[in-house]
């Protein structure tokens, strides 16, 4: 659950796991399990409450960016629970200047994210599509949020297209209209890098 006030926001996480060993024979003298992506303090995000419990009672380790559970007690089942409560601080820039399009003199190390890549793939339909949505534009910010815009407003968010093997292409999504957050974050890298816009995958 959360909870935004102005800049800051409030959000409550409880993770619940557990797993039942069925033996045929034997004991369990160890079991070991790890929980990783826990939330962590950082410039932007504060725990207000972290709590960690299982059953039976286990030894409670913490890692850098996980917690870990042992226990050493022959059980039937064993489950384990994190409850984290944390508070977000938003940071908005404020944008006191225009910058403009199309970008001039794109400093060397940049180019690379006007390019192809692996499920980022460039067609003419996508530069055509990218040039249409910002004809006449010539505010870089207004250029970007149209994109970004389209690629929300058209490309139907849709569980079903996740897949073990890999994220569809940029090119796929476009064609099928449907995707999750990563191939649809890749269209609109597409549509940007197109139209000679440095745009880069960020996940977190």
């Amino acid at each position: 659950s959360a909870q935004s006030f102005g800049n800051v926001s409030q959000m409550t996480m409880t993770i619940d796991m557990s797993s039942e060993i069925i033996k045929e024979q034997g004991i369990i003298e160890r079991l070991t399990t790890e929980l990783g992506f826990i939330p962590q303090e950082s410039d932007t995000q504060t725990i207000l409450f972290q709590d960690f419990t299982t059953e039976p009672d286990a030894t409670i380790f913490f890692e850098e960016n996980a917690v870990i559970y042992e226990w050493s007690q022959n059980a039937q089942s064993y489950s384990y629970r994190a409850y984290t409560q944390i508070q977000t601080t938003n940071t908005i820039k404020e944008i006191t200047n225009k910058a403009n399009y199309p970008i001039q003199n794109i400093p060397e190390e940049y180019l690379i994210y006007t390019t192809e890549q692996e499920n980022i793939d460039i067609t003419n339909e996508m530069s055509e599509l990218a040039e249409e949505i910002i004809s006449g534009e010539d505010d870089l910010y207004r250029a970007v949020f149209k994109l970004a815009n389209w690629t929300e407003q058209n490309i139907e968010y849709d569980l079903s297209t996740l897949t073990a093997d890999a994220v569809q292409s940029s090119s796929w999504v476009l064609e099928n209209r449907e995707g999750v957050c990563d191939e649809l974050t890749n269209l609109f890298i597409s549509l940007c890098r197109s139209q000679g816009i440095p745009a880069r995958f960020i996940s977190g």
